[in-house]
């Protein structure tokens, strides 16, 4: 029996529908069953041999994408005149957007470059590096602080409008809020890329010789 367990009842992501698929007594031919970490691979190419880097930065893809949502529904709401009928409002409104937008602008940026530097590695067919992952994990969590940051501002920015049902920015926030609570952009991750690093700096002095004996 297959089954779709309704078990994805989230505040926020709901279209993903990411619920359970479970089967009981189901035969299942070996050619569609892999795992993303075990070898041998099931499809080879580039895009498989790092699975790894391929889901840290999808997470960065949809977060990414909503927060640029979120920015668009707050530019709507100046162009109707929403944010600026009161004296003040105005001023805060636009230093709000403007801080949205450049931190956007950026984190895409860096987004970018990092997919194109580990897609250009996955080509190479090497080995995974510890340091090129810990480097892409790292991003991905700041990537999830950036971006909550900006749907929290443009939230807040939105004022009471933003509460209603009817307003996408409600549901950019509780899209925000779960995207960013993946295990795998928590801030504890920010410690196996200073760990990476440290042990680099460490291999770099010891290949010097700065160590040795004198």
């Amino acid at each position: 029996e297959c089954r779709i367990e309704q078990t994805w009842r989230a505040m926020g992501l709901r279209g993903t529908g990411s619920h359970h698929i479970c089967l009981d007594d189901v035969f299942v031919a070996d050619d569609f069953v892999f795992s993303i970490s075990a070898p041998p691979l099931a499809l080879d190419g580039p895009l498989y041999r790092q699975p790894a880097h391929l889901i840290a930065l999808m997470h960065g893809a949809v977060q990414l994408g909503v927060a640029q949502a979120a920015v668009m529904d707050v530019m709507d709401l100046l162009r109707q005149g929403s944010l600026t009928d009161k004296e003040g409002r105005r001023e805060l409104a636009q230093f709000e957007l403007g801080v949205c937008h450049a931190k956007l602008k950026a984190t895409e940026s860096a987004f970018e470059q990092q997919v194109k530097s580990d897609w250009a590695n996955a080509l190479e067919m090497g080995p995974v590096d510890p340091l090129r992952l810990a480097a892409t994990v790292q991003l991905g969590v700041f990537i999830a602080r950036a971006t909550l940051d900006i749907v929290r501002r443009c939230f807040e920015l939105a004022g009471s409008i933003a509460v209603y049902e009817h307003s996408p920015l409600q549901r950019r926030l509780r899209d925000i809020q779960v995207a960013t609570q993946h295990g795998l952009i928590s801030r504890a991750n920010f410690i196996a890329g200073g760990k990476a690093l440290m042990e680099t700096i460490d291999l770099d002095l010891r290949n010097s010789g700065i160590f040795d004996a004198r």
